[in-house]
């Protein structure tokens, strides 16, 4: 796509994304970073330029003419039916459902162990009659150090 230095400077890097995407051999949307790459390197400025990056994104979205299609990608609106393009934006009540879902998923990986979704012990319960050890009483008590002496008491005080 030369188009001559000229002209290049004289349009705005929002035309030139539009460009860029119209001349695309298929209707397939492309990511944003790309789109910014090819534009400022048209232009000749630094490709981590953030200041013209972000003028470029705002200018995308504020256009009419372009519509993000998710996963950061961006095609042309006419690309797209009426119908198509409304089911590319999630609907509040469709981000509220994903955010439900993506919860309860979470709430069942982190069920603390032994607790059944019901929040019983159930599971626990059967773990701990598995574990426990019968406890039985020690035949011979430890010997404790003689206060006086230091000495363990039932100890032979000959060599």
């Amino acid at each position: 796509m030369d188009w001559g230095e000229e002209y290049i400077r004289e349009t705005p890097m929002v035309e030139l994304a539009y460009r860029l995407l119209a001349n695309l051999a298929q209707h397939e949307p492309m990511p944003f970073e790309e789109i910014a790459a090819r534009v400022l390197a048209q232009k000749g400025y630094a490709p981590d330029d953030v200041a013209r990056m972000a003028q470029l994104y705002t200018s995308l979205n504020v256009d009419g003419r372009f519509v993000h299609v998710g996963g950061g990608q961006w095609g042309l609106k006419d690309w797209y039916p009426f119908d198509k393009y409304e089911e590319l934006i999630p609907t509040f009540e469709e981000e509220e459902e994903l955010e439900e879902d993506l919860l309860e998923a979470e709430e069942e990986d982190l069920l603390p162990l032994g607790l059944d979704e019901e929040g019983g012990e159930a599971v626990l319960e059967d773990l701990e009659k598995e574990l426990l050890v019968a406890e039985e009483p020690l035949d011979e008590e430890l010997p404790l150090p003689d206060e006086e002496d230091g000495e363990l008491e039932g100890e032979d005080e000959t060599p």
